[in-house]
């Protein structure tokens, strides 16, 4: 696989640790943080590939949108894919409503993070990037492994 960057904002620890340990063996370079704040800079300075944002983040005052359009407000995060994580019904929605490019509903399996997060990888070896296509919302349809 060509190069991917990832940053995961998950408040749960151990599923943070989880899913770093998952993501870093398919060979993609994962930056982990757990809250709202921390995510924004992360995204600016790491500028990744895709934004794994846990829909419901813990900490006061950090909430998905908020996120989201501090990431969007700043050129450095226009072009990177964020992907909505959460167990709510209604993800689809709240990723439409935010301009998510993806969803990933609670609970997944291992395969149904990594055929979210692969389309999205697209950085090549040299260096160049592509743009993200904003064509519409993807979820995923593969049962929990």
């Amino acid at each position: 696989m060509d190069s991917c960057d990832v940053v995961l904002v998950e408040d749960d620890d151990d599923l943070r640790t989880a899913l770093v340990a998952a993501i870093e063996r398919d060979g993609i370079e994962v930056c982990a943080v757990r809250d709202g704040t921390s995510a924004v800079k992360a995204v600016l300075s790491h500028q990744p590939d895709v934004v794994l944002l846990d829909l419901i983040i813990g900490s006061k005052g950090d909430d998905a949108s908020s996120v989201v359009s501090r990431i969007r407000s700043d050129p450095r995060g226009k072009g990177v894919a964020i992907v909505l994580v959460s167990g709510v019904s209604n993800l689809e929605q709240h990723a439409s409503r935010l301009g998510a490019e993806a969803i990933l509903p609670k609970p997944f399996g291992l395969r149904d993070l990594y055929e979210t997060i692969r389309p999205f990888c697209r950085r090549l070896a040299s260096g160049s990037v592509a743009p993200v296509d904003r064509s519409g919302i993807a979820g995923s349809s593969a049962p929990p492994v």
